[in-house]
């Protein structure tokens, strides 16, 4: 039986965050909020300082998980442009893919459900880690030892990925909520990604 070192073995590691990422939740998350609690009450997601929703609506997580379960906000949303194509031009490049999200207990059957969007959506990789909300991303990561490249759209993340010391690059996925941070580099187009690592 083949472990997940033997399929790494020698091939560069790419991380990718999936919510805002690889997929655009957040328009997806603005149209169920204010489908529930009306326009007047939910700010344009361009407006988001940050992704603390409940902190915004004045809700509980409970009952924002419960009104995104609702709406199959998660189900719904729809990649970003090129994220297909990119993943699969990795793959093909001979890179291995790691997708890591923290669904857990947001989503519910959260592997299961984000396997089956990932297939339904043309999303391709080599292995899908899911944490918990609020959990260490690290955690999923700790099987790995060096990573080229990761991107991500939340600098709490980025922050993390960095101070482990596993990773060659860390990216952030430009979103108006981290438009404000200098420390990495924001990425408008993951394509940019081949740019900054200076692959043709």
């Amino acid at each position: 039986m083949n472990t997940v070192k033997d399929k790494m073995y020698n091939r560069k590691i790419a991380l990718f965050d999936l919510d805002d990422t690889l997929i655009n939740i957040k328009e997806v998350m603005y149209q169920t909020l204010k489908a529930e609690y009306g326009g007047v009450r939910v700010p344009h997601w361009s407006l988001w300082d940050n992704f603390n929703l409940e902190h915004l609506l004045g809700i509980s997580l409970d009952e924002l998980i419960a009104v995104s379960n609702k709406h199959q906000t998660f189900m719904i949303a729809e990649p970003h442009l090129f994220s297909p194509y990119l993943l699969k031009d990795l793959r093909a490049r001979g890179w291995y893919v790691i997708i890591l999200t923290a669904r857990g207990g947001f989503v519910p059957n959260a592997y299961e459900v984000t396997e089956k969007y990932l297939r339904d959506n043309d999303l391709v990789y080599d292995e899908l880690i899911v944490t918990d909300v609020g959990q260490n991303k690290m955690d999923g990561l700790l099987h790995h030892d060096s990573i080229v490249f990761t991107v991500d759209d939340q600098v709490k993340n980025c922050d993390m990925f960095k101070a482990s010391g596993k990773f060659e690059h860390v990216f952030l996925h430009a979103q108006a909520y981290n438009r404000g941070n200098s420390d990495y580099v924001r990425l408008h187009n993951l394509y940019q990604v081949y740019h900054h690592l200076g692959i043709n």
